[in-house]
């Protein structure tokens, strides 16, 4: 699902965020969307289009609710890191979100602000996996960039 530049990968964690989970008595417990649902990329509740400030509310909300629920978050194919839209230690959605991308590189995490250039150790690894080397005679890849 996508929401503003963002892509939510979890489907299930998509779902809770924006209608909530079932409790064991059958009622709903969270959920941030209020009856919303996206339609060909528009969100529309009671099946009336949303109005541009409602939109952003929304979408602000979502990925904060979606973020504290531990979903997997990308911005142009890298990893956003948790925490980036969810205040962990105040328990409620940050103001202003400060989205950080995560690399693992030989073992090691590197967090990037999204709004800085990415390190050369960062585009290096990322020209690596680009150029994936094929194994002769079995067909197999091989990498030295490890996903998260």
């Amino acid at each position: 699902m996508q929401v503003q530049n963002f892509i939510l990968v979890n489907e299930e964690k998509f779902n809770r965020a924006l209608n909530g989970s079932t409790t064991s008595k059958g009622g709903i417990k969270g959920g941030i969307g209020n009856g919303a649902y996206q339609e060909e990329g528009v969100w529309k509740r009671s099946g009336v289009e949303l109005t541009e400030k409602e939109t952003e509310v929304l979408e602000h909300a979502l990925l904060a609710e979606y973020d504290k629920l531990g979903g997997f978050i990308k911005l142009n194919g890298d990893k956003v890191k948790t925490g980036s839209f969810w205040d962990i230690k105040a328990r409620k959605p940050k103001d202003t979100p400060e989205v950080m991308l995560s690399f693992r590189i030989n073992g090691k995490v590197i967090d990037v602000s999204a709004e800085k250039e990415l390190p050369p150790l960062v585009k290096a690894a990322q020209i690596m996996e680009a150029e994936k080397v094929t194994k002769k005679g079995k067909g197999k890849k091989k990498t030295n960039y490890e996903e998260m």
